[in-house]
């Protein structure tokens, strides 16, 4: 009660970057960005900063964001030894469509589906990880197939824990993954299911679902189909 949303980030992240400045043994912080989440309502000297519209703009904030958190790794001298790992839980908001059409900025890139829908859309977001000292190597791209699910079993690898048989059961670890030293796949499959029950399986580069509509509450729009070369999709 009483808080000014453009006033969260900017206090989450005031917030943050304290706690990084006073750690002097190893720490962790696991920092949960409210943006670019619904309400879109970037700052105003963000405003017209990305051509894509107030949603770009709320990326552009986020952006700079995640700039002021690494700094402050930096500047405590920290980077190198620092395990940082940059994702998101889902795909985009209903929204994308009509920025797609507006701005020409589809956010599911070659996918097609969005939050909440069975089509990878909804699932496969990016993962960006970055640790120097660690092993991985800086510029490359991994096409391993990963659940945040994993990061249990790796981070748990890393720091010498052993997970109890009953703990995570479902969590791989992925550290040579992330290294790019591993011989073959370390996770081969992955379940997964949309907001209204629907379930697939994937399989190295294959995806099985028994249905045969994968988006859950939109369809997309006639002129997004049409757009995109899905002019069936949804119907």
């Amino acid at each position: 009660r009483g808080w000014d949303f453009y006033d969260v980030l900017p206090t989450l992240i005031e917030k943050g970057v304290r706690y990084i400045q006073v750690q002097h043994s190893p720490w962790f912080l696991m920092f949960s960005f409210p943006s670019p989440h619904l309400p879109i309502i970037p700052q105003n000297r963000f405003d017209r900063t990305s051509g894509a519209g107030p949603y770009g703009d709320a990326v552009v904030e986020l952006d700079d964001a995640v700039g002021q958190l690494l700094q402050a790794v930096e500047d405590a001298g920290q980077t190198d030894n620092t395990l940082v790992i940059f994702a998101s839980d889902n795909g985009a908001e209903s929204i994308a469509y009509s920025r797609a059409l507006k701005y020409k900025n589809w956010s599911s890139g070659p996918l097609r589906g969005l939050k909440r829908d069975l089509y990878e859309g909804g699932h496969r977001v990016p993962l960006v990880i970055k640790w120097p000292n660690g092993g991985v190597p800086a510029g490359t791209v991994s096409r391993a197939l990963v659940s945040q699910i994993d990061f249990m079993a790796t981070i748990a690898a890393i720091v010498g824990i052993d997970v109890p048989s009953s703990a995570a059961v479902d969590s791989f670890n992925l550290l040579d993954e992330f290294r790019g030293v591993s011989a073959k796949a370390v996770r081969k499959t992955m379940v997964y299911n949309s907001v209204a029950g629907q379930f697939a399986v994937r399989y190295m580069n294959y995806v099985y679902t028994a249905q045969r509509n994968g988006y859950t509450r939109d369809n997309p729009p006639i002129a997004w189909r049409q757009k995109y070369a899905y002019v069936n999709d949804g119907t």
